[in-house]
């Protein structure tokens, strides 16, 4: 099996320290040792940006294929041509797999400081075993556990911007309705694994009670006044809760249902005494 960057570097730093090299180090050749290190774990994390940004371009395109699937089960829609929606589709993968990669990038870097100190330390600290074994434990590569989140975030933020496309395109929904997962990860299930939202209400807020609440678009405000609607039925308007829309807060996976037209509004939102 081919080594990668950070064996190697492992390798060269424990046969020079068994030769005796960093025993009484001069300026110069400790200058040489971290630009080898530098140059090292610089590498492998480029290596590591590249893989990744071909794990989210495939990711990303996987999910939208999948959100094409279930595109008829957010939009009340009585007819549409996804093919009009390419353009900007396409605008919006490429925006969220912009900012997956800059997520990637810069916690990259911080892991990069980390490794890097790390080796240094095993190089200049007397206390440190002169063993392979401790080398080896002392630079594990951070943990990347965040990769998988993050790609999860974007897919998510990325239907929400797809629905609102729908949503522009055709007009402008009515209103939409909040839809949840019905599972022990929604925040604010009491019981479940967040009962208690962020505080900072502005990251991620109370999910659990938003379920199936309605909130209506601000721009048909006149519209649905003039047809009788009653806007107190709502929970609110789009712009009603400080973390966004569904699916657009951290760690969101919630959705939006739209409906385009007056009848698939509940019953109850139509004021009985409407002008005629």
């Amino acid at each position: 099996m081919k080594k990668n960057s950070i064996q190697i570097l492992r390798k060269q730093l424990n046969k020079q320290k068994k030769q005796g090299l960093f025993d009484n180090p001069s300026p110069i050749f400790l200058q040489e040792v971290e630009n080898n290190i530098t140059s090292k774990v610089t590498s492998y994390f480029n290596k590591l940006l590249r893989r990744n940004n071909s794990y989210f371009i495939n990711g990303l395109k996987k999910n939208f294929y999948k959100y094409k699937n279930l595109l008829t089960n957010r939009h009340k829609l009585r007819s549409y041509r996804l093919s009009d929606l390419n353009p900007a589709f396409k605008t919006h993968f490429d925006n969220q797999r912009f900012l997956a990669l800059s997520l990637i990038k810069s916690q990259n870097e911080e892991n990069m400081l980390k490794l890097k100190r790390r080796f240094m330390d095993w190089v200049t600290l007397k206390n440190v075993g002169n063993d392979k074994e401790t080398l080896a434990q002392l630079t594990k590569i951070p943990s990347n556990k965040k990769v998988k989140f993050i790609l999860k975030d974007q897919t998510n933020k990325m239907n929400a911007n797809f629905d609102k496309t729908v949503s522009d395109f055709y007009g402008g929904a009515l209103a939409f309705q909040w839809k949840i997962n019905n599972d022990n990860r929604v925040v604010g299930k009491p019981g479940g694994k967040y009962p208690k939202a962020n505080k900072d209400s502005k990251t991620h807020g109370d999910h659990w009670h938003r379920k199936d609440k309605w909130y209506f678009n601000p721009e048909k405000r006149k519209y649905l006044i003039s047809e009788g609607v009653d806007l107190k039925a709502f929970e609110g308007d789009y712009n009603s809760n400080k973390d966004g829309m569904p699916g657009i807060p951290i760690g969101c996976r919630c959705w939006a249902y739209y409906v385009y037209e007056l009848e698939d509004l509940p019953k109850n939102f139509v004021k009985n005494n409407k002008k005629k």
